[in-house]
């Protein structure tokens, strides 16, 4: 994977058997993968690993889609916090999107929108979702 920097690796595992040793990491990023485990106790068990890899002061920085619609299966927002604390996680911060179809979400993800523009459409979305 295009990556030059000598400390910097990428993991694909099962979730279950992390390879790397306790308090080995100092940074570990989720993007949208912990909403399709499903079984709340498989969920429990990544999270004390991910726990269990990280350094003391180490950060797990996690992008998961939400919903508070009871007819989806995804958890909502106060589950997933409820389960990092129940894991031994200390939340820094967290900045939920107002909602799940942000007109600029695919055109980012494509590369569609300069990276100068980045910063203002950030800014106009936390202000639509102060105020709707």
């Amino acid at each position: 994977m295009g990556c030059s920097h000598s400390q910097i690796g990428f993991i694909l595992f099962n979730g279950l058997n992390l390879p790397i040793k306790e308090g080995g990491t100092d940074i570990i990023v989720s993007i949208n993968v912990l909403q399709y485990v499903t079984d709340d106790s498989e969920l429990r068990k990544i999270l004390s690993e991910l726990q269990r890899s990280l350094k003391s002061e180490g950060k797990f920085i996690c992008i998961e889609q939400v919903t508070n619609n009871k007819k989806r299966w995804q958890r909502d927002h106060q589950t997933y916090l409820n389960f990092f604390e129940q894991n031994g996680f200390h939340k820094v911060t967290d900045n939920p999107i107002r909602k799940g179809h942000f007109l600029w979400l695919y055109p980012i993800y494509l590369g569609l929108v300069p990276k100068r523009l980045l910063k203002t459409i950030a800014k106009f979305e936390m202000f639509l979702r102060k105020i709707l």
